[in-house]
């Protein structure tokens, strides 16, 4: 009777250790195709992202580049139909199951790069205007002429009102009279000068 007993038990702990090793079996399997999934998806991204940027109509464009599960989305902006489709066709490399083309097509997109580009420049040099004074300007521009030959011990009156200068006075020559207003010109934050400069003796 023990002995019987002895062969039954054994016989289920060997089911038991049959039922164990098939279940770790099948698990094994399962995760190994996630990960290489997880792994072709990052490979399919860089190798798309590579070929969109090695073309020259679509590296300026802000392209969006999503993978999953061999599903490659687009996302973004183009100037056109052809730009879009040829994009498409980039994202179609080996292991790509679909390609889903959600980018917008927009004609004027360069266009409006160049006018926010000009907006940010004219703002910045409003702001580079605003921040020196009239004050400032005027006593820089006097500065400037006592560096210059040709205006030493003339009779140059400078006025500066909303960044406009005004030249006022005498000076020896002609030569003296255009240099004032050149130097004056250049001088930072003066936009407009107005010269007013009489040369001695055609008064």
């Amino acid at each position: 009777m023990k002995c019987c007993n002895s062969v039954r038990a054994s016989g289920l702990v060997g089911v038991v250790l049959l039922i164990g090793l098939a279940r770790i079996a099948s698990a094994g399997p399962q995760a190994a195709p996630s990960a290489i999934a997880a792994i072709d998806d990052a490979t399919l991204r860089s190798q798309i992202a590579a070929r969109l940027k090695e073309s020259a109509a679509l590296a300026p464009r802000e392209i969006t580049l999503n993978v999953n599960h061999g599903v490659v989305t687009l996302k973004g902006t183009v100037r056109t139909a052809t730009e879009k489709a040829h994009a498409g066709r980039l994202a179609k490399v080996s292991g790509v199951t679909r390609i889903d083309n959600r980018l917008e097509v927009d004609a004027k997109i360069d266009q409006s790069r160049i006018d926010v580009a000009g907006e940010k420049t004219k703002a910045g040099a409003t702001k580079a205007v605003d921040a020196t004074s009239d004050a400032s300007v005027t006593t820089r521009v006097r500065a400037d002429f006592a560096k210059e030959m040709l205006l030493r011990d003339t009779g140059v009156d400078v006025g500066t009102r909303d960044h406009i200068v005004t030249l006022t006075g005498t000076v020896a020559s002609t030569a003296a009279k255009k240099r004032a207003a050149a130097i004056a010109g250049h001088a930072e934050g003066v936009i407009r000068v107005v010269d007013e400069l009489v040369v001695k003796g055609t008064e």
